[in-house]
């Protein structure tokens, strides 16, 4: 279980790479309309995959009773659903996804600060980092290719 995660973690990015390297095909292949569904993929996935990480946090803020960490957990929650509401007033992706890219680097932040290396695996963090890296350049990417459009 110890690489575990490590092939979890590429194959949940894996869908960001599709996504994003689907809005360059899309002139050739795609109506532009398609571009905006294939953002909302991406959102929706991404929102997912956030409140996956900020749940870890839920644990941790429950046994010391600590606030701060309790808002960590609950906040990408919040963010999520006014990015979707934003997303579903505006029908267009680009400001969610754009602020979704900050909230993966600040989501690794948080990580990186709130727990010691000692809660990770070996190579954890820098393995998140690579992860994270990939996800926010995916969703900038995308956001980007939209707002040029």
């Amino acid at each position: 279980m110890n690489k575990l995660y490590k092939i979890f973690g590429y194959l949940g990015a894996l869908p960001f790479i599709i996504f994003a390297g689907l809005t360059f095909v899309q002139q050739s292949v795609f109506e532009q309309g398609v571009v905006a569904i294939i953002g909302a993929a991406q959102f929706f996935y991404g929102a997912m995959i956030i409140n996956f990480l900020s749940g870890i946090h839920w644990v941790n803020a429950f046994k010391t009773q600590n606030k701060i960490r309790l808002s960590l957990a609950m906040l990408p929650t919040i963010m999520c659903l006014i990015l979707g509401a934003i997303f579903l007033e505006s029908l267009s992706p680009i400001l969610p996804l754009a602020i979704m890219a900050a909230m993966f680097a600040l989501m690794y932040l948080v990580d990186k600060r709130y727990h010691s290396q000692d809660d990770w695996p070996e190579g954890y963090l820098s393995f998140r980092l690579r992860i994270t890296s990939i996800v926010t350049v995916t969703l900038l990417i995308h956001a980007g290719y939209l707002y040029v459009l």
